[in-house]
């Protein structure tokens, strides 16, 4: 590995050629790349050595009982002191060691030879924890195609999603559960600031932030953002049951004035239910926009309250209209929800905005031709949206085959690098 200078060593000169400048370019991105590289490796290697000092360390011991756990601890404690953190966080890389090494060989060899990230291991130690062994290796030989050309977040989502499939005990069950634990969690944070944390049912809490976003619209000379907007109206429902106002003349006049709460505004939240899961014949995970795989009942339940269904199925079957040609540049309302569900993200290599917060672009525009068909349209938030209309990104959308999922795109870089993305859910 070559290291670079110091970057005070370096002074870009002005008589370097376009070409010449691009080229420092690509060969900087190259040597983050080959750094990226360096580090998985040796996060394998600190893997390894974990895993030796818990083997070697139990050979202390002459005989089962206390002085085992109490050893354990004391080791835990040296690692503790020796790379100064806490306690807590050395017995949790412990057991990732243990369960790399012993459960997850597969995910092991792939950090060793930097095929994915420390980052990407631990989301498979995290989210198969909880699994018995032979859905261990199962969800890890169909998860691992996925690590390679995913972040290590939106990684987390899909394995969460496949591992629904292989818990030993429901969703529904796990959801019960779980929602005997929920609380209102009360954070001190600096500078006079706090946060205030709220556990809940996902399909509660995506509604309630959905009515924060519709009760935050914007008005001129508004400065707020939309985050501190949606904080504005969060506090002034909960301390007065009242949506925040401003005034133009006033810049200050959002942390006073309030207006009664909008009676028609509801929260609105998509959820995508398969045919069969609707009508009992099945109980495959349906997938809420914003989070991702709830279990049938809690989806049948929010199907059952809606004022309003919309079938995202493509003709033949139902005639559903997914395309207007050269018809109309307008994007008929019941095309962007079959996009929202299917796309999930926006479509740009390693942004996670949800689709509800993006743009729908056409990708082969329309001033060159390309049509209002759902095969030419992708979700985009709007700065990745500028990014491809500014610079010298480019997108295309790949033919779909028994291979390419429909909806798949594939983006070059300036200099040159190709990626592609997959839409979150397969839709037919």
């Amino acid at each position: 590995m070559t290291f670079l200078a110091p970057p005070e060593q370096f002074t870009p000169s002005e008589s370097l050629t376009r070409g010449a400048v691009e080229r420092v370019v690509s060969e900087s991105i190259d040597a983050v790349i080959g750094i990226d590289n360096v580090i998985a490796m040796l996060q394998a290697q600190r893997v390894t050595a974990l895993h030796q000092a818990v083997v070697f360390n139990a050979l202390l011991d002459d005989e089962p009982g206390p002085g085992s756990s109490l050893r354990l601890r004391s080791l835990r404690a040296e690692l503790a002191s020796a790379t100064r953190i806490p306690e807590r966080t050395a017995e949790r890389q412990l057991a990732e060691a243990e369960m790399l090494v012993n459960s997850l060989p597969a995910t092991f060899e792939a950090l060793s030879t930097a095929a994915i990230s420390e980052r990407h291991a631990r989301v498979m130690v995290d989210q198969t924890s909880c699994l018995d062994p032979a859905d261990i290796a199962a969800l890890e030989e169909v998860a691992l195609a996925f690590a390679e050309r995913l972040t290590a977040a939106q990684f987390d989502r899909k394995v969460r999603s496949l591992r629904e499939k292989l818990h030993p005990e429901t969703m529904v069950e796990r959801r019960v559960r779980a929602e005997a634990d929920r609380e209102v969690e009360l954070c001190p944070d600096r500078d006079g600031m706090a946060w205030l944390n709220v556990y809940l049912p996902a399909a509660d809490a995506v509604a309630i932030f959905q009515r924060l976003t519709d009760l935050s619209a914007t008005v001129p000379a508004d400065p707020r953002t939309l985050a501190q907007r949606r904080a504005d109206a969060a506090r002034a429902l909960l301390l007065r049951g009242e949506t925040p106002g401003f005034d133009p003349a006033d810049p200050g006049s959002w942390a006073g004035a309030t207006h009664p709460v909008p009676r028609g505004v509801t929260a609105r939240v998509m959820v995508t239910v398969p045919a069969l899961t609707l009508l009992r014949q099945s109980d495959e995970p349906a997938t809420l926009e914003g989070y991702g795989p709830i279990d049938a009942d809690m989806a049948r339940q929010l199907t059952s309250e809606a004022p309003s269904l919309s079938r995202l199925l493509t003709h033949p079957e139902t005639g559903a209209v997914l395309s207007v040609g050269r018809d109309s540049y307008r994007i008929p309302e019941v095309v962007r929800n079959w996009l929202r569900a299917r796309d999930g993200t926006c479509r740009f290599p390693g942004c996670s905005q949800p689709a509800m917060r993006t743009e729908i672009d056409h990708t082969l525009g329309w001033a060159e031709g390309g049509g209002t068909d759902h095969d030419n349209l992708a979700c985009l938030c709007q700065g990745h949206h500028t990014l491809k209309g500014e610079t010298a990104w480019s997108v295309r959308q790949i033919p779909a085959s028994a291979t390419v999922a429909p909806g798949t795109l594939e983006w070059t870089s300036p200099q040159g690098r190709i990626y592609r993305t997959e839409p979150e859910l397969r839709l037919s």
